[in-house]
């Protein structure tokens, strides 16, 4: 069935009438700061390039990857070694230094989502989201982060966590058992006071399903004190519980934040 799309023929402005930019035709496109990888394809850090640094541990049979799969929307797919405790964390870098662009803050509302799926998920732990530069996030849990991860004591059950020590992390509680080999989309939006709302959805043959919501409380004593406080790199890891490989794949990240 054929639709006609609404015009706007004069634009749609998102700014005050009495701002400069009210009169601009379209949507102000630094209102927002964001960060995108649809992973159309996959850039390494370099000396002259930002990208995807990796830090790794494979101590029996190497992995593989990163690995550009034939599926629509571009998904990039992640092995570490076969041994238990081998894994693969990528984090944005110039080079080697980490790059740390996101920082949240009380009073700006944030959104973050990802899509991706786990071979065997009860054999594997991971983290997809914001975290303060480290080299194994999976081994020492980092103290500021925000983002989605299998639960450390159960590895086949989602969690979304906040926070800006280990210690005293918000946490979403059990979201859904994770399925092996289901793609997933996460979704959360942190609404610039006391909490950050999750969704959970499975994707299969271009449809998504509402399968949990959830919520993060991440205030105390005043509204976000117990956010990430300082700026954290996006990053993503998998690390083998079993012996075996077992496949990470990715198929977007998204990261927003008012200025």
């Amino acid at each position: 069935m054929s639709s006609t799309p609404t015009r706007y023929p004069s634009g749609v402005a998102t700014r005050f009438v009495d701002h400069l930019y009210g009169s601009f035709p379209r949507p102000d496109p630094f209102q927002v700061w964001q960060f995108t990888d649809d992973f159309n394809g996959f850039t390494v850090s370099s000396s002259t390039t930002t990208g995807w640094h990796l830090d790794e541990i494979d101590t029996n049979t190497a992995g593989t990857g990163p690995t550009m799969l034939d599926e629509f929307g571009g998904v990039v797919q992640f092995e570490p070694g076969s041994a238990a405790g081998d894994n693969c964390h990528y984090q944005l870098a110039n080079n080697t230094t980490i790059y740390e662009p996101v920082k949240l803050v009380a009073g700006k509302r944030a959104w973050f989502s990802t899509c991706f799926s786990i071979e065997d998920a009860d054999q594997n732990l991971f983290f997809i989201g914001c975290h303060i530069g480290a080299d194994d996030i999976l081994g020492t849990e980092p103290s500021d982060q925000f983002g989605v991860r299998s639960k450390p004591s159960t590895p086949g059950t989602m969690q979304f966590c906040a926070g800006k020590t280990n210690s005293t992390e918000a946490v979403s509680g059990d979201l859904v058992t994770i399925a092996d080999s289901t793609r997933y989309a996460v979704y959360a939006f942190y609404d610039g006071k006391n909490t950050i709302a999750v969704q959970v959805y499975t994707y299969a043959s271009d449809v998504f399903t509402l399968v949990a919501n959830g919520s993060v409380t991440v205030t105390s004593s005043s509204a976000g004190d117990l956010l990430p406080d300082t700026e954290m790199t996006i990053g993503f890891a998998i690390e083998a519980v079993d012996t075996g490989n077992d496949k990470l794949q990715l198929d977007w990240i998204h990261v927003a934040r008012e200025r």
